[in-house]
Formats: structure tokens, sequence, C-alpha cells
């Protein structure tokens, strides 16, 4: 693995061509991990090297295509196909012969870049490399950016997206599939969304369309219905006449201002059983006091019934919901979307420290039998750190609670405050944790005799300088001895921590069945 990231770094070609025919399958599949997706094929490895490394029976069935986008709306030279080896084999070739059964198509912008353009060149290329391989399945990740969207995307452009995705369409003979992801990196709003969503309704319908399996909205995403309401013949909401265009849709993310009852029935429609509707992810991100979606009248969550509940889940029977949940969410907003009927499976919650932790932690008790995720980010995770007196906390036994009447509850990230007891508890609850993530500096360790000392060492600090005043600037003795004495202190009080830290570690892993450790200050444990 060494010398794989020496040759990954280097970026040069080797002497002589590896033979790597003699490792076995479990070793090169750790291998791909270990590499990035895009350098199994790109410039960091030669060709002869990435000829000879998945020169293996079975190893090769899926491969991931990533184009990205400069600034400038140009694709990127460093992930083109130029790299070749002294046969004078290229990217393409290689990727012929591996002949992979598998393929996903990411087309998506680098820093909020715009994604509008491919060439004919590029668009040739790449349906001529797709239709040549025999693939069982191909995935396209597609983002359509709200400012270029109808100029670009829906057009008749010969270099726009659209026709690639008409032309796998027609010419693959493996299963397409779409994922259609609405960006707005720009923060323009409503008003480009309206207009966006308003053309791709008006646009006769497309071969991609009946392929899209995933559609993901942003949050401001159709808030203003006064484009709808010129356009003739619409009898449902925006959103619902928008889904109506991806008859095979099985995975839908989008904001709880977007939910209707007429949306709900016309995803319970009997007529797409065939594709039901799989996965739906609720965005809830309206804050008490400062409302992102406008006025009240526009931003308003509106009230679901339990009967649309029940049909959708009566059609869809393996639906999983999962609600990503501001901590300053309006509680009025989370009680108008979520019913008792409602199949909720995950919840995340993300925001500044403790609030909102008990109204979602009673959503999760709400649906018990069907939780199998809870997961709570920090705003402060990875940017800052949240005060002493401030960090996020649920109060005591809570999260044992919650996790103990919630037995398909499976995995588990905690971005708070938790005693060593609580972990223990619930590495001990009869379940497989897939999983278990904690933060190490959060760990209440002993937590009040670091106060104390830390107390006893700031008067120590005091009383020095104090004798240094009272002894014109000359050292005092007594005073520096307790100084030092409270750094020692100190010291031993943090290497009794991290032997308790060690300790856990040692019996949550013995509890959990593998390996549980910490790396960047969190604790995690994840099996797949």
């Amino acid at each position: 693995m060494a010398s794989l990231a020496k040759l990954h770094n280097r970026r040069m070609k080797p002497r002589g061509v590896p033979n790597f025919s003699f490792l076995p399958e479990v070793v090169l599949v750790k291998v791909l991990q270990f590499l990035d997706v895009t350098d199994r094929y790109h410039l960091s490895l030669t060709c002869s090297t990435l000829h000879a490394l998945f020169d293996h029976p079975r190893v090769w069935s899926c491969v991931t295509l990533d184009l990205y986008y400069d600034e400038d709306g140009q694709m990127m030279k460093a992930r083109d196909t130029k790299t070749r080896d002294k046969t004078g084999t290229g990217q393409a070739a290689a990727f012929l012969k591996f002949q992979p059964q598998s393929v996903i198509l990411s087309l998506q912008s680098a820093h909020g870049a715009n994604t509008r353009l491919l060439s004919a060149e590029e668009l040739d290329v790449l349906t001529d490399l797709l239709t040549k391989v025999h693939l069982k399945s191909l995935t396209v990740k597609f983002e359509l950016d709200l400012m270029y969207v109808t100029e670009v995307h829906i057009n008749k452009s010969k270099s726009s997206v659209s026709r690639l995705l008409e032309e796998l369409c027609t010419q693959s003979p493996g299963e397409i599939h779409v994922e259609l992801t609405v960006t707005d990196p720009l923060g323009v709003g409503s008003e480009y969304c309206d207009h966006s969503a308003t053309e791709l309704y008006r646009q006769k319908p497309k071969t991609w369309f009946s392929r899209v399996t995933k559609f993901e909205l942003p949050t401001l995403f159709l808030s203003d219905k006064e484009v709808w309401e010129k356009l003739p013949q619409l009898t449902s909401s925006p959103t619902a006449v928008l889904l109506s265009r991806f008859p095979s849709l099985r995975c839908l993310s989008l904001s709880a201002v977007n939910l209707s009852d007429q949306l709900l029935y016309q995803l319970a429609d009997t007529s797409r059983a065939h594709c039901a509707l799989r996965s739906l992810a609720i965005q809830h991100f309206r804050d008490r006091d400062d409302d992102p979606l406008g006025s009240e009248e526009d931003g308003e969550v509106p009230e679901l019934s339990s009967a649309a509940w029940c049909k959708l889940v009566t059609v869809c029977p393996r639906l999983q919901v999962s609600c990503h949940i501001s901590a300053s969410v309006v509680q009025r907003d989370l009680l108008a979307t979520i019913k008792p009927e409602t199949p909720v499976v995950g919840v995340t919650l993300w925001g500044s420290c403790d609030e909102g932790l008990g109204l979602v932690s009673s959503l999760c008790v709400e649906h018990s039998t069907s939780l199998q995720t809870f997961v709570y980010e920090c705003c402060c995770r990875g940017c800052c750190e949240c005060s002493e007196d401030h960090r996020p906390r649920l109060p005591d036994s809570v999260l044992v609670s919650m996790a103990m009447d919630c037995p398909q509850l499976q995995h588990l990230v905690y971005d708070g405050e938790i005693h060593p007891e609580d972990i223990i508890q619930l590495a001990q609850l009869d379940r497989r944790w897939r999983t278990f993530v904690f933060r190490d500096d959060y760990i209440l360790i002993d937590h009040e005799t670091d106060i104390h000392q830390g107390k006893l060492c700031f008067q120590d600090k005091q009383k020095l300088d104090n004798g240094k005043d009272r002894h014109h600037d000359k050292p005092c003795f007594q005073d520096k001895q307790k100084l030092d004495n409270g750094k020692d202190r100190h010291q031993d009080i943090k290497e009794t921590c991290q032997a308790a830290l060690d300790d856990l570690y040692t019996a949550v892993s013995q509890l959990l069945g593998y390996a549980w450790t910490a790396d960047s200050k969190y604790c995690y444990a994840c099996c797949t």
C-alpha cells in the first residue's frame, strides 16, 4: 500500500509494468478504496500500471466517470483523457479493456461553476465510449444550475447535456438511471427557480425524463406561484406538476414548503406502482425568528393529512422518509409535516448547540418502531469550537432512553457532550451498531475535577503575580512552587483522562465486536 502511495504522489511511469495478478481479490478491493476514484484512470496512474493493477478477473465491475468544470465552464484538462503510456494506448482504450458492467457518469460543477457546455467532440467521445461497452447499468448524476437551466440544459443545443442523455437513452443497451439535482450555488433564489421549472414544464417530454429516478430540489424552490398561475391546464400544485414529468421517480428530496396532499396523492398513483417511491427526504430549515423563505404567507408549511400519508405508504410499502431539521425549526412546521403514519427511518439535526434537541428527540421516540438513523451535527463542526458553557448536549440519559425505545436504530452520530457511562450503555444494547460516532473532546472524563483543578491553577497564577508585585518583581518561591504544582496536577489530569479514554475505546470495541477508535477528534466505528 505504501509503494502505491508513493507511485500515486510522484505521478511517474514505472520502469517496468508491475504484475498484480498474484494478489487476492480482497487486496485489490482495498487498493480501490485507497485510491481516489478519478485517479484510477486519470493522470495519477499511468495506463500500463492501470492495466496491470486491474488485470484481474472479477475485480473490475463498476467505474465512476467524474467530469468537472473550471470557472470558465470548460472541462478541466486534468480530468481529460490525455494520459498515454509508451504503447500509445489512451485512457479510453483502458476503459474499454476493463469492460465494466456498471458505470456512474457524474456531470457536475466545481466551486459553483457553470456546467452548461460539453463540446460536440466531447459528447461524441462520451457517447461512443459508453455505447461500446456492454453495460448492465448506467447511472448519470446530473446537476441543473438555476442560472443556466433554461438556456443550456433543456434547450435543443447540440452541445447540451440533454442531448447526451437523449443519445445514451436511445443507444445504450443497459438500464439507464438519471439522478437530477437542481442547485443554487450563487443563491439566485426563487425567481430563477420558478422560471427554470416553468421552462422544464413547457418542454416537449424527452426520453431521459422517464429515466429520472432521483430528484433533489433546493430549499427555495417554487415559492412564488404567480408564474404557475399564468400557465394553462394546471390542476395541482406547481411541484406536483413538475414531478409529473418524471414517472420513474424513486428518490425525492425537497423542502417542507413544497409538500402538499396533492403531491402525496400523485406519488401514490397506482400507475406508478412499478416504480414506487422508496426514499423521501424532507428539509425543515425555517427559522423561528428569521424566516429565509420570506414572508409568513409565502413560507408557510402546508398541513399534511394522515389520509394522504396512509395512501402513499399503502402504494409504496418500502418507502423510507428521512428528516433533515434545523435546530431552530418552528415546532408547528414539524408537526404539520410529520404525522404518526409517516414512515420516518432517519433524523438529521444540525444547528447551533442544543436548540431543538428536545423537540427532535421526542420526534424520534414517536417513530421509535421505524427509526434507523439519528444524526446530530453541531453548526461548529469543522469550523469553530463551541464555548465550554454552550456545548450541545441532550439531558442526561435522554440519548440512551431514545436508543432503547428504538429497536431498529443502527446508525448513531452524536456531536454533543456525553458521559462515558452513556456510551457504554449504548454499546451494550442488543443490536448491531453499523455506525457509532462521538466527538472525543466532548466525552466528559472526570469533568468536575478538571474544572476544579483549572480554578486552582488560576488562583495559583494570581498568587504568583501578586507575589511579584509585593516583592518588586522578585520571584516568590512559595507562589512559584504552587504554580509548578498546579502544572503538574494539570499534566496528571491530562494523562488520567487519556488513559480513561483508552480504556473506553477498549471496552466499547469489545462490546461492538469491532474496533472503535478516534481520529480527527471523533471516535467512530463503522461496520458495513
